[in-house]
């Protein structure tokens, strides 16, 4: 503690005992019940003690310092994007014989088979079952689906690829 240190320490000291002073003054307080008001006595003896200590002079043997330790990048993934792949890479998969309903079950493009049968047959159809384009014969053909048909059947053609 040094000199400033101890100074302050008396000054607080003697607010104290000029508060409890004030508070505690002789012929303040009456008696209960009484009309007639008492004296009290009040004594307040201070005792200041005061030390020296020497000049803080040690060298702390850890300093703690805060760094950011970078680790490995976090990928931020976007779920968005990573759905839309999904969904496209389901709709562009490889189709065999059946129903299929456009931008739900199959992706509109080009599609080849990869059959070798005489009696292959497919079809694009409109939501009300009209024929927007069709054929049967010989596999190993394309078919184009447009963006606005509603459904394809394939059935004898072999395996159907998407190709653009």
């Amino acid at each position: 503690m040094n000199k400033q240190s101890t100074r302050l320490a008396i000054i607080a000291v003697l607010s104290l005992v000029v508060i409890l002073f004030c508070l505690f003054r002789p012929g303040s307080a009456p008696v209960a019940g009484s009309t007639q008001t008492a004296r009290v006595e009040t004594v307040v003896v201070v005792q200041i003690i005061t030390a020296t200590f020497p000049p803080n002079t040690a060298t702390p043997e850890f300093t703690p310092t805060i760094t950011d330790t970078p680790g490995p990048p976090t990928a931020t993934v976007d779920v968005s994007a990573l759905a839309t792949k999904q969904a496209e890479a389901k709709l562009k998969g490889e189709r065999g014989d059946g129903f299929y309903l456009v931008n739900v079950d199959i992706a509109p493009g080009v599609w080849r088979n990869d059959g070798s049968a005489a009696d292959c047959y497919w079809s694009v159809n409109t939501a009300t079952g009209d024929i927007i384009n069709n054929h049967f014969g010989q596999a190993g053909g394309t078919a184009f689906i447009p963006v606005d048909a509603f459904q394809v059947q394939f059935k004898g053609c072999g395996s159907w690829t998407w190709l653009q």
